[in-house]
């Protein structure tokens, strides 16, 4: 049996998949795989702060902007727990493969000045995530630059669907492994350390209503590769330095370098 994956505001349907939204979700930290879409996570975010939405947490708890509810929980204090339980997740090694945009921040929450929505994730040691990801509004199409990559598949079967929203700034994050780059060249998918895991940046698909099960089955193949190449208790894949991220070095891959792994190597009909 596969672990179970946690997906966040991205319903996908898979047999492994629990699907969530950021307020809803059980503890990150209790699963090694994690999909999440980094608008619907604001989306929430807003709809609490704003009163706009009911939220509970994931015993049925309402979500409410105030500082010390007596009858519920505070948004400010979820948005803790969440960096909390992220923090042990990267740290126990886990993956996640994030729908990318460009940072955000929130206003009017109780008890909190000012919240990118990337903060209850690591942050990159050499630049915030708003210098680090830049926007961007890309046309349809995608190609791989790194074929030994384990999501180079979502970028091979899915880029003439993906339109990208936020690119990586190569000149801060340097050692950023990128995955896939727009026709234009724009590095679209890239993966980047986080502790002792790794964030893969992935560019949102155009039409996602008709492309959900696919997306589905291309992500479980894309986490069922890296376990494969790279056992839980390895090094994780070289990406930009991110603070506690321990002595983790580069991947390492039996893979040949002059030879397209086995999912680009299929036969056609």
């Amino acid at each position: 049996m596969p672990p179970r994956t946690l997906v966040i505001g991205i319903p996908l349907p898979h047999a492994s998949f629990d699907n969530y939204s950021f307020i809803s979700a059980p503890s990150i930290c209790e699963y090694s795989r994690l999909i999440f879409d980094i608008q619907a996570v604001s989306q929430a975010v807003d709809e609490v702060t704003e009163g706009s939405g009911q939220h509970s947490t994931f015993d049925g708890q309402p979500v409410v902007n105030a500082e010390t509810p007596a009858r519920a929980f505070a948004l400010s204090g979820l948005l803790s727990m969440r960096r909390r339980e992220a923090a042990r997740f990267f740290d126990h090694g886990g993956t996640a493969a994030c729908i990318a945009y460009p940072d955000a921040r929130h206003a009017g929450i109780a008890g909190v000045d000012s919240w990118g929505r990337y903060e209850w994730l690591p942050q990159p040691a050499e630049a915030p995530y708003t210098a680090v990801l830049l926007p961007g509004f890309g046309t349809a199409g995608a190609e791989v630059t790194a074929a030994e990559h384990p999501f180079a598949q979502y970028v091979a079967e899915l880029g003439p669907r993906l339109a990208y929203r936020a690119c990586l700034d190569e000149a801060v994050a340097t050692g950023a492994t990128v995955i896939g780059r727009s026709s234009a060249g724009v590095p679209i998918a890239f993966e980047v350390k986080a502790g002792r895991g790794r964030i893969v940046f992935l560019p949102p698909v155009r039409d996602f209503a008709n492309d959900r099960a696919r997306i589905g089955e291309v992500l479980f193949n894309c986490f069922e590769r890296l376990e494969k190449a790279e056992p839980p208790s390895s090094a994780v894949g070289q990406g930009f330095t991110l603070p506690d991220s321990g002595d983790a070095g580069p991947a390492s891959s039996e893979q040949p370098a002059d030879e397209a792994p086995g999912w680009m190597r299929r036969e056609v009909g």
